[in-house]
């Protein structure tokens, strides 16, 4: 999924009054102070959906 389509899927959920909680999680790689990895998990009305992100 890329980083638009799961902004679209959480923006609908929040238009559509639905309860939303979102946890972000930041990886670097060793030795670095730059993210390379993100994994957002969202709760949607109780839904468990999770967006991976590497680069």
């Amino acid at each position: 999924m890329t980083v638009f389509n799961w902004k679209v899927s959480i923006s609908n959920a929040v238009k559509a009054g639905k309860n939303v909680e979102m946890k972000v999680e930041v990886g670097y790689a060793n030795g670095t102070n730059r993210p390379n990895r993100f994994l957002v998990t969202a709760k949607i009305n109780g839904s468990t959906k999770t967006f991976p992100f590497t680069q």
